[in-house]
């Protein structure tokens, strides 16, 4: 069953509807739902899906010539003895009218050889008149397009591109579909350890709790994600070695370009040159400090391959031998950390939703990290993210996970308003979320400046704890 990406196919289904020719890109990580939006997008359409595979180049020819040669009438087994012969082909298949072709897993395509099939791609492109009604769609990963689509042809491939669609984690409210029939605790948990990968949250299952999918998952021998650091650098990457010790970096806590080559005993240029790669393919965010260019940190993207870094990289032999209940058991505790310590997390992807629905007030671009560490002797800032609009700041803060909050936590946002890089900012807004609730004084008092955002407002529907 098909759940969520609404916006997206909205927006390819506006394309459709326009009827002109439209020539768009779609990318995002592994398994992040790219092939199921696309057949989702052109069920009941005039199409043809070429689903290319890790196969040599001769090998996806024939199959995209199979692919043809049914709708053309052509002898069994036909096969096109050029790229330039098959995307020939497509317009007689088309038949002047609406058509859509949708080219998936382009990165085996452009792989070895691949200069072959962009080249006649390019050309094909370069043939069709203005008023075709074809509707094109690449589909690959984050890197793609934009980087191997270069050389002789490109500025024709970008000039033809109409758009471009870059495919990211669910929005808080269409990961909530996978999540029904948890309880409010465990729901949260998930999205914690999990994430809002929509293949990931496919997996769980409500009758299992969040504990019995981290066992099914993460400790059993066949557990799909104990993989999870091999599949996020699958697809050609080379240097592993390298690009998994920066990871383990990372997750230890180095997350800045000096405190990585210092770990790794490396230049700190060599060290930066991965990290770009590393978030050019999604792995891994680049946090730049608010009020500040130069100023920025790095984040591993999903959740459960931070924790894997951390927690069971070193235990992958003892899960894999049968041992998997007795680790889950000794690691009890931080797998609950690890959920508690992700709330924030998790409560600005929330966040990031309402202020895309138009909820917040103010259209306010994503929370930055506030850039503040320890601003006068002896006091930590209280504040957690930064958004600016115009001339107006927006301040977050995500706590409560084992008390509720009270007027004194909104006070201390209060005063920490006018330190580091918030220095001379006026006019200010408050978002303050609580895993745990806040005290009545507080809900009571709250000014028209403050939001209050509980986990039971997060998770509306959810029932505290499931009955046994």
């Amino acid at each position: 069953m098909f759940i969520g990406r609404k916006r997206e196919l909205g927006f390819l289904e506006e394309r459709w509807e326009r009827g002109r020719f439209e020539f768009g890109t779609l990318t995002g990580l592994r398994r992040i739902g790219k092939t199921a939006l696309v057949r989702k997008f052109i069920e009941g359409k005039p199409a043809i899906c070429f689903q290319a595979k890790e196969a040599a180049e001769a090998e996806n020819r024939r199959s995209f010539s199979r692919l043809l040669a049914i709708r053309l009438g052509l002898p069994p087994g036909y096969v096109f003895p050029t790229w330039d012969g098959v995307f020939e082909a497509v317009p007689k298949v088309a038949g002047g009218k609406r058509f859509a072709l949708v080219i998936d897993g382009c990165d085996w395509l452009l792989r070895g050889r691949g200069k072959r099939f962009l080249t006649a791609f390019t050309r094909f492109l370069g043939g069709l008149p203005l008023e075709s009604p074809l509707f094109i769609l690449l589909v690959g990963g984050n890197t793609s397009f934009n980087e191997r689509g270069s050389g002789r042809g490109s500025s024709l491939f970008r000039r033809r591109r109409t758009f471009t669609l870059r495919l990211g984690d669910l929005p808080f409210s269409e990961a909530l579909s996978f999540l029904r029939g948890f309880s409010r605790e465990d729901a949260s948990a998930s999205l914690a350890l999990f994430g809002f990968s929509p293949w990931r949250l496919s997996l769980l299952r409500p009758e299992a709790g969040f504990e019995g999918n981290a066992r099914r998952l993460l400790f059993s021998r066949a557990a799909p994600l104990l993989r999870v650091l091999d599949c996020a650098l699958s697809g050609g990457i080379r240097e592993r070695s390298i690009y998994k010790t920066i990871l383990r970096a990372i997750a230890s806590g180095r997350t800045t370009p000096k405190a990585i080559s210092e770990y790794m005993e490396a230049g700190t240029p060599d060290v930066s040159q991965y990290l770009d790669t590393l978030v050019s393919l999604g792995i891994v965010e680049r946090r730049v400090a608010f009020g500040s260019v130069r100023k920025s940190s790095y984040r591993i993207a999903a959740p459960v391959l931070r924790f894997f870094l951390r927690e069971l990289e070193d235990e992958e032999g003892r899960i894999a031998s049968g041992e998997g209940g007795a680790v889950m058991r000794e690691k009890a505790a931080s797998i609950r950390r690890f959920a508690e310590e992700r709330f924030g997390e998790v409560s600005l992807h929330y966040l990031s939703e309402l202020s895309l629905d138009g909820k917040l007030g103010y259209p306010w671009p994503p929370v930055q990290d506030p850039g503040i560490r320890d601003p006068e002797p002896g006091r930590a800032a209280l504040i957690d993210g930064v958004s600016e609009y115009k001339s107006q700041i927006l301040l977050v803060k995500c706590g409560g996970t084992d008390r509720k909050l009270s007027e004194a936590d909104f006070l201390g946002m209060q005063e920490d308003s006018p330190i580091g890089n918030l220095r001379g900012k006026k006019s200010f807004w408050y978002v303050l979320f609580s895993k745990a609730g806040f005290e009545k004084t507080l809900a009571r008092n709250a000014p028209a400046n403050l939001r209050l955002i509980s986990e039971a407002d997060m998770f509306p529907g959810f029932p505290e704890t499931c009955a046994a």
